[in-house]
């Protein structure tokens, strides 16, 4: 159903024009694919997630759409599909948090140690797609002034920590950019040896 939907996705932004629902078609993909993960593939730390993500669905496919369609708002279509959009990204990326340990799929909702570790580990691998070894990724959080902060959501207590690391002490753009990350050579030093 997931492939299915994405086609209709597809469909509805390019042959029809038909931008919100194609963001609508795009929003079920990801709600049945979720729902392949936890029935099919018996990802059962996946519950609760789905479970809000589902709620949230709700509103924001069928609720959402039939006041926009009838206030008259409905004409705006690029505007809404960019709406539905960032809000999709947003809200589903924070309803997982990262107190997430990713070895059993278990989700520690309030476990701040944990998902401080997953932000910084999260750098690390960040930090490897610009060609630094684990090592050296390690050792330059390690020795720069980062900052850490731990957020929460409302509804339920998940701890969610956010690492920021000073662009000015690198000679190069290390923020997300459209192109990605440049891999280029980082040199030999703290380097593992086999």
């Amino acid at each position: 159903m997931a492939i299915v939907a994405h086609g209709y996705s597809f469909a509805n932004f390019h042959l029809f024009k038909d931008y919100p629902f194609g963001a609508i078609w795009f929003y079920w993909a990801f709600l049945w694919f979720l729902f392949f993960l936890l029935r099919g593939l018996k990802k059962t730390g996946l519950s609760d997630y789905v479970g809000r993500v589902t709620a949230i669905e709700g509103w924001v496919t069928g609720v959402i759409p039939a006041a926009l369609l009838l206030s008259g708002y409905s004409k705006h279509t690029a505007e809404i599909a960019l709406a539905l959009g960032a809000f999709g990204v947003v809200v589903c990326a924070a309803l997982f948090g990262i107190s997430v340990d990713h070895d059993t799929d278990t989700n520690y909702y309030p476990d701040a140690t944990l998902a401080y570790r997953r932000a910084c580990l999260n750098a690390v691998e960040y930090f490897k797609r610009f060609g630094y070894s684990g090592e050296q990724a390690y050792l330059l959080l390690g020795s720069s002034p980062i900052e850490g902060r731990i957020s929460g959501i409302v509804d339920i207590p998940n701890a969610c920590c956010s690492l920021y690391v000073p662009t000015a002490m690198f000679d190069f753009d290390v923020r997300p950019t459209a192109a990605g990350p440049m891999k280029a050579d980082r040199g030999q030093c703290a380097l593992a040896t086999a």
